[in-house]
């Protein structure tokens, strides 16, 4: 009968190394993605694995700093694009600027169609040499109107280009920026500050209408109502609550936005752009 072989020093070695890199193994899961909690701050709570695959990144302290210290993971040192060459001699690319002047004025309170004028040349990005946007071309465009409350720039997108030979180029929605750079458009701001505080004291007139209204009790020993108070307390009761109804929509009022004629401004260019010279 052939008889167990024993266990050497090498195999209790091999086992005693598997147990210690088990044990490792279980305190990294513990400190980065939690047993159960404990890894909260990394990335969530629950179960074993990565706090960042778990549970997300997370907004606190912790989790910013990890952004920062994180190390990248095998064979990301390298981005997947690489150097590519112009297309074209006759090309803008993103990032440049297409200077303009407002021809047609904005309010925000309705949507509608604006137009303006190039009022710069526009050359070639690799050399500045050709000629491809010449001044005075006109810049059809859109704007929101969706003003919300503290609100003082309005936003823009400009469409389209119409060369002064009637040829045009679709810009697919390129944003409007002031000469600073700031995303939209600022010029006049009306808070409707008259109209808001003026529902303000309607609505507190309408209240105090409400109590005025309502029958007082009666010093006699019979007591009660009579008919003619009952229907005056209903009637104004009825009247200032509509009266109070309608002043309290007029509190939320968005802002007005107004850009007038005359307004400089650029147009980012977010995409590159292969445009015959003029």
């Amino acid at each position: 009968m052939q008889q167990p072989a024993a266990a050497g020093p090498g195999a209790a070695g091999t086992s005693s190394q598997a147990l210690a890199q088990l044990a490792n193994g279980f305190g990294s899961l513990g400190s980065s993605g939690g047993l159960g909690g404990a890894g909260g701050t990394g990335g969530g709570a629950g179960g074993y694995g990565s706090g960042q695959e778990r549970g997300g990144q997370g907004t606190g302290p912790d989790a910013k700093r990890n952004v920062l210290t994180q190390q990248p993971g095998r064979g990301s040192h390298h981005l997947a694009g690489t150097r590519e060459a112009a297309r074209s001699p006759y090309e803008v690319k993103a990032g440049a600027i297409i200077p303009g002047v407002m021809e047609s004025g904005i309010n925000s309170d309705l949507p509608g169609i604006i137009k303006a004028r190039v009022r710069e040349n526009v050359y070639d990005t690799a050399t500045g040499q050709y000629l491809l946007i010449p001044k005075d071309s006109m810049l059809i465009g859109s704007y929101d109107n969706g003003v919300e409350m503290g609100q003082e720039r309005v936003l823009i997108a400009w469409n389209r280009i119409i060369y002064p030979d009637a040829s045009s180029l679709d810009l697919g929605s390129m944003p409007g920026a002031d000469q600073g750079g700031y995303a939209g458009f600022s010029d006049q701001v009306n808070n409707h500050y008259f109209r808001t505080f003026g529902n303000a004291l309607l609505l507190s007139i309408f209240s105090a209408g409400v109590q005025l209204s309502q029958p007082q009790q009666r010093g006699d020993t019979r007591g009660g109502y009579d008919a003619q108070q009952i229907i005056a307390g209903s009637l104004g009761q009825q009247m200032g609550q509509l009266g109070a109804e309608y002043a309290r929509k007029g509190l939320n009022v968005a802002p007005t936005l107004e850009i007038r004629p005359g307004y400089r401004f650029n147009i980012m260019v977010t995409k590159d752009m292969i445009i015959p010279p003029w």
